[in-house]
């Protein structure tokens, strides 16, 4: 529904929806075969499949955060900072899905010292949950596929600085959806297209640039986030 009701309804337009939860998905003109290991694929209608991913850590660990770290949301919304944090956190409040299905480890975090402080945390447990969904992304549409259009919806885009921190942590340019509840569009549009009814597209919204610098970073950051994963997975 979210894919349908924020314009990445055919090939080529991939959406990423955050809200309490978060997903990567891109709609795909029936069955393709086999697909990476740690996605899922469903069927849209007769002659669409859909493949993605979707993590349980979203919107819902971003309040945790601000709740029991009592930091105010504008204190950590540096997009240079958020690329360079030394913290390094598994997003595991919430028992966690694709693309890893990591179900035997909890919420860690490591690198802390004495000078660390909330807001660090809270950029570093927000930036977790994009490098996730970056891993999912990366196995939906590898980087030699830049072209397609990646584009973003859901509660997230109440806060332009995230959308920015986000497009640097995937290191793709982004398009914003002109939909904030893409879910409930996309479902009345699916309702609609059964009946036999045409809905306009949806008209193109604007584009969010990431930053090659800070991708850089971002993808450091990302490796030493994948490598901890593995080193407790190992453990187990």
């Amino acid at each position: 529904a979210s894919n349908l009701g924020s314009g990445a309804d055919r090939d080529g337009r991939i959406a990423i929806n955050i809200g309490t939860s978060a997903a990567v998905r891109v709609i795909e003109n029936g069955a393709r075969g086999r697909f990476p290991l740690g996605l899922f694929r469903y069927v849209v209608d007769a002659k669409r499949t859909l493949l993605g991913g979707a993590i349980s850590n979203g919107g819902n660990l971003r309040r945790w955060s601000l709740r029991e770290l009592r930091v105010e949301d504008d204190q950590v919304l540096s997009r240079r900072a958020s690329a360079t944090d030394l913290l390094d956190v598994l997003p595991f409040w919430v028992q966690e899905r694709s693309p890893t299905w990591p179900e035997d480890i909890a919420g860690t975090v490591t690198g802390f010292t004495q000078s660390t402080t909330a807001t660090e945390l809270l950029r570093a447990l927000t930036v977790s949950t994009f490098y996730r969904l970056a891993e999912i992304l990366d196995l939906v549409a590898p980087k030699k596929g830049m072209e397609r259009e990646v584009i973003v919806s859901g509660g997230i885009l109440k806060s332009p600085p995230l959308v920015r921190i986000l497009a640097d942590a995937i290191g793709r340019d982004l398009q914003v959806s002109r939909v904030l509840e893409s879910s409930i569009r996309g479902a009345a549009i699916h309702a609609l297209e059964q009946l036999g009814a045409e809905v306009p597209p949806l008209r193109r919204g604007k584009i969010v640039k990431h930053s090659p610098a800070l991708a850089e970073q971002h993808l450091l950051r990302r490796e030493r986030q994948r490598a901890l994963e593995e080193l407790l997975s190992r453990q187990r």
